[in-house]
């Protein structure tokens, strides 16, 4: 599992990334520690990559960075990003409202409905309107999931839509 934080910009120290993020996973076991800029949101994303894990270098990223780099490309003011991954428990979720980030975390989720408990919770907590908001999902949805999020929700699409779109 590859772990990780966001530090914003001004208060990111190169040298001190390391204990950072031990400070959060304290616990973690010996690993790589890499950073990326974001410039976009005024922030550095710092994460972990295990020593024993053989990730390739397109897999050495935390899975919330695809959905932070994709959420530049949506177009609505409340930007909401998700990505259910069942088989390793866990959702990934980016809320921005207009070009300030309100959260990016990953939660345990076993199954589609804990996903939605947090999904739910979120926009809650940020005051956002179900029912004038799409939802992007990195991960595929089936039917029947789709179905369910759109009894709430403006729309329920797949990240792959916004490639169609030109970059803003």
């Amino acid at each position: 599992m590859i772990f990780y934080t966001l530090i914003p910009s001004d208060f990111f120290v190169e040298a001190e990334a390391a204990e950072r993020l031990s400070e959060l996973f304290p616990n973690s076991g010996p690993h790589t520690v890499k950073y990326v800029g974001l410039p976009f949101y005024k922030a550095v994303l710092v994460y972990g990559i295990p020593v024993a894990s053989k990730v390739s270098e397109e897999e050495s990223f935390p899975e919330v960075y695809k959905l932070l780099m994709d959420s530049r490309l949506v177009k609505e003011h409340n930007k909401i990003l998700v990505d259910f991954e069942p088989k390793r428990n866990e959702v990934h979720m980016v809320i921005a409202e207009g070009d300030e980030l309100k959260m990016c975390n990953t939660f345990p989720a076993s199954d589609f409905v804990t996903a939605e408990y947090f999904i739910f919770s979120a926009i809650r907590l940020f005051q956002f309107n179900p029912e004038m908001s799409n939802l992007y999902f990195e991960s595929p949805l089936t039917i029947e999931e789709r179905e369910a999020l759109l009894e709430y929700f403006h729309g329920a699409e797949q990240t792959d839509i916004l490639m169609e779109q030109p970059m803003p």
